[in-house]
């Protein structure tokens, strides 16, 4: 090859990486994310790094063992012994596989063995979950669920404050619900916790309908003669705000009205937990919520 098509070559390479972490940044879905991460991944030369399991990061020997175990075990329908091992090693953090380095390498994923390890604990548990309850009743697939689960800990989705940058976690709910990945635990703080009520006071099958019509544009947009340009910055020299906080009560009675946290769980069944920071310097801050 002519150095002259080497270079044209990189040249085509430098410029189609360019583009790539352009579209990066404004995807339309995750799935158009997912499609331009992994082509950059795979220019970039990242797919050798996520196919060579030895590093210091992680105990890849260890993680390498329990696939095989797990593997071995669901082809000999070893029930009691899947059940043993899932039991001891399904924990968070296993053998460092959550390591933070380990995600900030590529794009998208991480070293393809610990991919394979999450994706055979997730056939384990189908496995047990699937099996002939002749041979493994009922009430022992839901006591090693419970305990499991007990162990293990839920995952809860942490929506931070951030004024109209509040607007940004209606995208991050619209992905994990589509995704399947919505966790039931929402902590919200300042402009998170406007959406997390929000979310919280819907029925989860009505989640994609709450995105479109309130979550959408929601307070942040909330069309009101109170928001006009003017008036918010007259109200910002004035009183050094520039929004004013009876037009956000107005618009979060009239989408969720008053309701308890008792209530909205009874509901809805979401586990809403609300950061309330107090008024004064010296004020304690308080943790509204209901577990």
């Amino acid at each position: 090859m002519s150095a002259k098509i080497k270079f044209d070559n990189w040249i085509d390479v430098k410029e189609r990486k360019l583009a790539l972490r352009k579209l990066l940044e404004e995807p339309n879905s995750f799935e158009e994310w997912k499609k331009y991460a992994l082509e950059l991944d795979s220019l970039e030369g990242k797919d050798v790094w996520k196919k060579k399991k030895e590093t210091s990061l992680y105990d890849y020997k260890e993680v390498e063992k329990l696939v095989k175990v797990l593997s071995k075990k669901r082809e000999m329908k070893d029930i009691y012994g899947i059940v043993h091992y899932i039991r001891v090693n399904l924990m968070k953090n296993l053998y460092s596989t959550m390591n933070p380095v380990l995600f900030q390498v590529c794009n998208y994923g991480t070293k393809y063995l610990i991919e394979e390890y999450q994706e055979e604990m997730l056939k384990s548990l189908e496995f047990i979950a699937n099996f002939n309850e002749k041979y493994f009743p009922l009430y022992k697939k839901l006591e090693f669920f419970s305990e499991t689960r007990h162990s293990y800990g839920r995952t809860a989705l942490l929506l931070s404050g951030g004024a109209s940058m509040g607007m940004y976690h209606t995208g991050v709910i619209k992905t994990l619900f589509e995704q399947n990945l919505l966790p039931r635990i929402v902590c919200g703080s300042s402009a998170g916790s406007i959406v997390a009520s929000l979310l919280c006071t819907e029925a989860y099958e009505n989640v994609k309908f709450l995105i479109e019509r309130d979550l959408k544009l929601g307070p942040f947009e909330y069309k009101h003669k109170k928001f006009s340009f003017l008036r918010r910055i007259l109200r910002y020299l004035n009183k050094g705000v520039l929004l004013d906080v009876e037009v956000l009560k107005e618009f979060l009675r009239e989408n969720i009205g008053d309701i308890t946290f008792q209530e909205a769980y009874d509901k809805t069944g979401w586990i809403l937990n609300i950061t309330v920071t107090g008024y004064k310097e010296h004020d304690n801050h308080r943790y509204s919520q209901f577990l």
